[in-house]
């Protein structure tokens, strides 16, 4: 993939995610990596995005938590003996 292709496949990302996060309920969403996953295509799909949502769409979050804060959310992760999870929150009231 060429770097031009990759910013773009990026931008579209980050754009589907603000999207999706914009529609959050007022105390967020927690979940799987899986099922963060599916619920970012399921979005996509609905909304014609055509984004690329990665296969590890959580390990690709955890990455963005600098533009997820400037965009007022957080990110967190809870961990059990059986399961990840990363849960959403806005940060501006």
């Amino acid at each position: 993939m060429t770097d031009d292709r990759r910013e773009q496949a990026e931008g579209r990302f980050r754009t589907l995610l603000l999207k999706w996060l914009a529609k959050l309920p007022a105390d967020g969403w927690e979940g799987t990596s899986q099922r963060l996953g599916d619920v970012l295509a399921a979005f996509d799909k609905r909304h014609g995005m055509y984004a690329y949502v990665p296969i590890s769409a959580g390990k690709k979050v955890a990455d963005m938590v600098p533009f997820l804060s400037a965009h007022g959310f957080t990110l967190a992760y809870h961990r059990t003996k059986h399961q990840r999870t990363l849960r959403f929150t806005r940060t501006d009231g």
